[in-house]
């Protein structure tokens, strides 16, 4: 998204550092270093000039303290782009590693026999999941991409039992950016099992980290086991929830890998970016570079079916593949239907006849009103609150199933509201005093990582009444689905979430989503509302969800849309890269 921003004091601080190394920089160089300084705040990579004049480039390119990214210099110029080093050697380092990776490997002689037997007869019609698999046989690197439901993770299981099959002995590690993405995974590759032949199910690895632990982050909290020095020992990394992860992180987990580890990431280019800088997996989609005659020549050979060949050379080509089939929702009622209008721009909000998507206008959520509207969703938890009997599992089970989504946290109908009306319900029924800050019952996110404790940003858990010492704790489940107290005192930052943002759902996903989109009261509230930030929350719901929002705001948000600049896509089409790997200014 373009906009204008407020120059910041360390904007300024920024541009006069960079004027006292190049004292000759005129008032106009100056202005585009404080540009760049602002575009890195929004988490673009770098900052566009096209259509500056070639006058600003070429006095841009004289300077001493930018250069090509061949030799360390504080910035560096790339075509029409204006780079921190830093982001430049993360995004040419990405680049390399993944154009690297992106090579053909030897087949097995009974490759054939396999597909067939994990994804049915050749049909002569594409099974994209059958030319994933494929893909992952022939090719060192595969990129996974589709929503919700499209058989990302059964598919991957599959993969996975195919290489056990060929190798009982290959180290198989698997991953994801966070703590309940990664536990979601594993719930999801457990769930799958018993598909599986009888021959490698008791094989296929079920412990899913975090990128962070699969990095050996320490207790530093910024600096990582393994490196480029310290390579991760695995024949094969599976990566789940790869738009959540940022420019950083993919350029460390690159350095990390070995050169003939094979590499599965997964995930869904439409959702919401990263945090941080960068928006990784849609740069690396955004060309859809399509597949060489040679690969067309082994799917028909294969599976009997002609797939689209390019001419065009490109660092990814065969790597992707896109799941469009949804087996979860019908696209044309329901989620599935509001999901591809999202994706389409389809302005119209309105409810489906079966009951899957629901429409209220703000006005259900008046002052008066808002506390039991709200509370009503979580009508069952509150029975469960009320139990004796029930325990830090079934409490856990419960919350996760049903969520409040809200993309901002201030205001009348912010987060933070939100949670507090949901408390004082509480209080209403006896469940919570007053003076309570945490009592049974209360959900809580993290929202630091603690590496010592084992907690990271976005963790869920559910305080609960410990029965052996009569103590308030909080019950984490971990990927392993293992329940983990903690002491309330020991939690690192963390807040109430019967209400939780849009942002900090990725990952999640819940049987039934109730979205609140108030009327932006300011241009940083109005700018969240994206279509990507509408498309991630409607696609949490499994089930039913429920959409308080009017027509003007729902619409207006559905013509916004993230653009972050980078020259990551451009740089895997041309097959750049720089050897140089000095941090300055980090």
């Amino acid at each position: 998204m373009n906009r204008q921003i407020e120059t910041r004091p360390i904007d300024a601080a920024f541009s006069e550092l960079m004027r006292s190394y190049s004292p000759n920089m005129s008032a106009t160089v100056q202005n585009i270093v404080t540009e760049l300084s602002q575009a890195l705040s929004q988490q673009q990579s770098c900052l566009d000039l096209s259509g500056r004049g070639k006058a600003l480039i070429k006095e841009l390119g004289s300077l001493s303290i930018v250069g090509d990214g061949k030799v360390p210099t504080p910035l560096v110029l790339r075509g029409n782009q204006l780079y921190l080093h830093r982001y430049y050697q993360y995004e040419s380092s990405v680049a390399q590693a993944l154009i690297a990776c992106n090579r053909t490997l030897p087949l097995h002689d009974h490759l054939e026999d396999q597909l067939q037997k994990y994804f049915g007869q050749a049909s002569g019609t594409v099974n994209w999941q059958q030319i994933a698999a494929l893909q992952s046989q022939a090719q060192q690197l595969t990129i996974i991409t589709g929503g919700p439901g499209t058989g990302k993770t059964s598919t991957v299981a599959k993969i996975i039992s195919m290489l056990r099959e060929n190798d009982a002995e290959m180290v198989i590690k698997l991953a994801a950016p966070t703590g309940k993405a990664a536990r979601r995974l594993a719930e999801s590759i457990l769930q799958f099992l018993p598909q599986l032949p009888e021959r490698t199910r008791d094989t296929i690895p079920t412990r899913v980290q975090t990128l962070h632990r699969l990095l050996g982050m320490r207790s530093d909290g910024r600096s990582f086991r393994y490196n480029r020095d310290n390579l991760i020992t695995a024949d094969v990394i599976v990566i789940d929830e790869v738009s959540m992860i940022d420019l950083t992180m993919m350029h460390r987990l690159l350095d990390a890998l070995p050169a003939d580890t094979r590499l599965l990431l997964l995930g869904d280019p439409d959702q919401l970016p990263s945090i941080e800088a960068g928006n990784v997996l849609a740069d690396l989609c955004r060309d859809r570079p399509g597949f060489s005659q040679e690969f067309a020549d082994l799917t028909n050979k294969m599976l009997a079916v002609d797939l689209p060949v390019t001419k065009n050379q490109h660092g990814l080509t065969n790597a992707i593949c896109h799941f469009e089939t949804n087996y979860r929702f019908s696209m044309d009622q329901g989620i599935g239907q509001l999901a591809n209008n999202i994706q389409s721009g389809e302005p119209h909000l309105q409810s489906s006849g079966d009951d899957e998507v629901s429409v209220y206008n703000l006005e259900s959520l008046a002052a008066d009103r808002l506390r039991p509207e709200i509370a009503s969703y979580y009508f069952e938890y509150e029975m469960l609150l009320q139990d004796p009997e029930s325990d830090a599992a079934s409490l856990l089970s419960n919350f996760e199933s049903t969520r409040i989504l809200c993309p901002v946290r201030d205001g009348d109908l912010g987060v933070e509201t939100l949670n507090s009306e949901m408390e004082s319900y509480l209080e209403e029924k006896g469940l919570k005093a007053s003076d309570q800050s945490f009592y049974h019952g209360r959900p809580l996110i993290i929202m630091q990582n603690d590496y010592n404790l084992g907690l990271f940003n976005g963790d869920i858990g559910i305080c609960v009444n410990d029965p052996l010492d009569n103590q308030i704790k909080t019950a984490f489940m971990d990927p392993q689905g293992e329940i983990r107290l903690y002491l309330a005192s020991r939690l690192p930052p963390h807040e109430s979430c019967f209400a939780m943002t849009v942002h900090k759902s990725q990952g999640s996903e819940f049987n039934h989503v109730t979205l609140i989109m108030p009327r932006p009261t300011s241009a940083p509230s109005e700018q969240l509302l994206t279509r990507e930030l509408i498309y991630t929350a409607v696609t949490r719901a499994r089930h039913s969800m429920a959409i308080y929002a009017d027509d003007i705001t729902w619409s207006e948000a559905l013509q916004r849309s993230v653009r972050r600049m980078s020259g990551l896509s451009s740089m895997l089409e041309f097959g750049e890269a720089t050897d140089t790997q000095t941090d300055l200014f980090s």
